[in-house]
């Protein structure tokens, strides 16, 4: 399935969180965010987990103006309220390599 679609398998080791800094990284802003929504509204853990992924996805991370929704989909996601007040609808999806060269 990885030939398929064109998967880079790797490896990472348990009880080495250095062997996968991506995993790390986001484990810990998920964790971070999701502290701050448990003091708010405790007991809504579940609840609350889309919202954290969704505030996850919208925010710029290492590289300025790249969230991963950008990142994924090569345009911004859009949400009900840029629905409501009627933003024009952003282009075509874009490919990673094709919208980093645009920017």
């Amino acid at each position: 399935m990885c030939q398929l679609f064109v998967i880079k398998k790797t490896r990472s080791f348990p009880y080495h969180p250095q062997g996968n800094v991506q995993v790390e990284r986001f484990t810990g802003a998920l964790l971070d965010m999701l502290s701050i929504m448990i003091n708010r509204y405790s007991g809504q853990c579940d609840d609350m987990l889309p919202f954290v992924m969704l505030a996850n996805n919208r925010s710029d991370h290492n590289c300025p103006g790249l969230s991963p929704a950008i990142a994924m989909l090569g345009r911004e996601s859009r949400l009900p309220l840029d629905v409501q007040i009627r933003h024009p609808p952003w282009g075509e999806a874009l490919g990673l390599p094709d919208y980093i060269r645009e920017t």
